[in-house]
């Protein structure tokens, strides 16, 4: 009986483990806003950048590295 519960134990962790793997690679995209007292719009970057707001142009940008 007991070797049953820990057969199904690890089933499950495994099964959760591996979903959540999958679910997180899923994301290739991600949505943008300005700080709060900023104009209400938002941008979509990649997920291997950074989101960057330009409080000149008031617009935001996705560069790779760092912001200016």
């Amino acid at each position: 009986m007991t070797r049953w519960i820990a057969v199904i134990g690890a089933t499950l962790i495994f099964t959760v483990v591996a979903l959540g793997n999958a679910e997180a690679a899923r994301y290739s995209r991600k949505k943008c806003i300005p700080p709060a007292d900023r104009a209400q719009s938002s941008w979509v970057c990649s997920a291997s950048e950074i989101c960057c707001y330009d409080y000149v142009l008031r617009q935001g940008t996705c560069p790779r590295d760092r912001c200016f």
